[in-house]
């Protein structure tokens, strides 16, 4: 797992949680009255409902993998995408038509993914 995301969600659920503590303590009242059930259903229902409607079935249901590689980390090595990135700009400067055919040789998908995006 990559630092910065433990770090984001270290910091993230520390500022949910220090805001939750300082209002109760504010109010006088218990952090209790802010958890609700109904609340939390309608919240992540409507999230997930939201993500089935918006894409394809395949593509939510590989949710949990992706979910599971930003958490991992990847084993991209910088030099190799530099590298395809060079080799893109050269067949790119022979036409569109040409870069167009590159794009499913590039092996890192984020990359292909955003010369797929230009082409």
């Amino acid at each position: 797992m990559d630092i910065a995301t433990l770090i984001g969600i270290v910091l993230g659920l520390g500022a949910i949680a220090g805001s939750i503590f300082l209002a109760a303590a504010e109010a006088g009242a218990s952090t209790a009255g802010f958890v609700s059930g109904p609340s939390f259903a309608i919240v992540f229902g409507g999230m997930i409902a939201s993500v089935s409607i918006a894409f394809p079935l395949s593509d939510v249901l590989k949710l949990g993998a992706a979910m599971g590689a930003v958490l991992k980390g990847g084993e991209v090595k910088l030099g190799d995408v530099v590298d395809e990135a060079v080799e893109a700009s050269d067949v790119g400067r022979k036409g569109a038509a040409d870069l167009e055919k590159h794009v499913d040789s590039i092996n890192n998908y984020f990359f292909r993914d955003g010369v797929q995006m230009v082409v």
